[in-house]
Parts: structure tokens; sequence; C-alpha cells
């Protein structure tokens, strides 16, 4: 079993405040189940973790980690999320498994084909989501549109997201446009500082300008 508060100590703090028992959760971008595990254990076996991964190597891990911790609350799905169903190909790194992309890289990476879903259409009828973790490259823009209706239909839900500017134009998303569409949903900005663990109030303009180059933050996002 992995010490959690390792990886990211205060976003791991954030995530274990925001969890209870009985909670479900969807997980994009779930790797190899770091997280993963930690919220399956701490939302109880009443809860429910989706867990959505494409590449086949992660997946097998991520299967084989779930296995190995008896955690019988998560449901991992070998496909990529975004805002319609169907497949897309995925480019993939040879040195970091947290790092395949949706868009072609300067380093011509290997690409292979790989299942693409709607959450809004995933779930259908399964719509109670109390929180949403997501960091998949710069594809966030993509799943936050196949988003909208699981998003309207929960009003307390949170959203713990990567964000960074620079995957979003490269995956053909505009970063405004991402912070836009969230502001009009009726959540509030928050950053995750690390550094001075606090959850930081950030307008639009500024998270934009700190985020430069290939820096990115990971956010806070609630209706409250």
């Amino acid at each position: 079993m992995w010490k959690f508060e390792s990886l990211e100590g205060f976003e791991t703090q954030i995530l274990k405040e925001n969890l209870k028992k009985g909670m479900a959760i969807i997980d994009i971008g779930a790797n190899i189940g770091y997280y993963t595990l930690f919220i399956g254990n701490k939302i109880g076996k009443q809860g429910n973790v989706y867990a959505f991964e494409p590449e086949p190597n992660n997946f097998r891990l991520l299967t084989k980690n779930i296995l190995k911790n008896n955690i019988q609350n998560i449901h991992p799905f070998q496909k990529a999320v975004s805002d319609k169903n169907g497949s897309i190909k995925l480019f993939i790194s040879k040195e970091h498994r947290g790092d395949h992309k949706i868009f072609e890289t300067n380093d011509k990476r290997p690409s292979i084909t790989v299942d693409q879903v709607s959450i809004d259409d995933f779930l259908k009828d399964k719509r109670k989501i109390d929180l949403i973790k997501m960091d998949i490259q710069g594809a966030e823009h993509l799943a936050l549109e196949g988003l909208k209706h699981t998003i309207a239909e929960n009003k307390d839900i949170i959203i713990i997201t990567e964000f960074s500017p620079e995957l979003l134009r490269e995956s053909g998303g505009n970063p405004e446009d991402f912070l836009d569409n969230l502001i009009s949903m009726g959540f509030k900005i928050r950053l995750i500082d690390e550094k001075n663990k606090i959850l930081k109030p950030i307008d639009k303009n500024e998270l934009i300008r700190i985020c430069k180059g290939a820096r990115y933050e990971n956010l806070y996002l609630s209706r409250s």
C-alpha cells in the first residue's frame, strides 16, 4: 500500500477532507491508482469510484492494484474521457506513465487508438456524483463538455482538476474558455496552494498569468 500523503501533500489533505462514506466519485485519469485507492478506502463499501484510464499498461497496473488491495468499490474502465463516444488516438510517453496525451508532440511519440466516452452518456441514470478528480494532460476541456448534464444535476459537486494553459492549447482548447465555462456553471475557482497549504481564491486572469510556459496548477472548484 502506498503512503498516499507523500504524493502531493496538501492536495491529498483536501481530498481527504472532502471524502465521506457512501460518496460517488469519478476519477478521470486514474493512472495506476494512487489516488483511486486512497479515495476508495475513504468512502467505504457503500461508496463508488468510477475510475477511467485509457493506456493499457497503466490500466493493467490499476486493476492489479485494486485486486491486491481488495477494494471492491472501485469500478475501472479502460477508456479516455471526452466530449463524445467513439475512439481517439493516444500518444504514448516512454518516459512518464502520467504524460500520455491526445495530441501529437514534438518528440514523435508512438500512438495507439483507445476508446473514448462522454461521462454524461456513460452514467445515464447514475448521475448522483459528489466529486470529480481530473488530470488528463490538457484534455480537461473535452471532458468538461461531456460532463455538463452530470454537473448540472449535482449542485454540491466538487471538482479537483489540473490546469495547464499550455496543454489545453496544444490539445485544441482555450484556457480562457475553459475557465469561463466553469464560472458559468457557478463554480468558484480556488488554487490548491501547496506551499502555503491554503485554498486561495483566484481570478481567471491572475491564474492564467501565473501559469506561464509549462507551469500548471491544481484547482479546487465548488459552488459554495
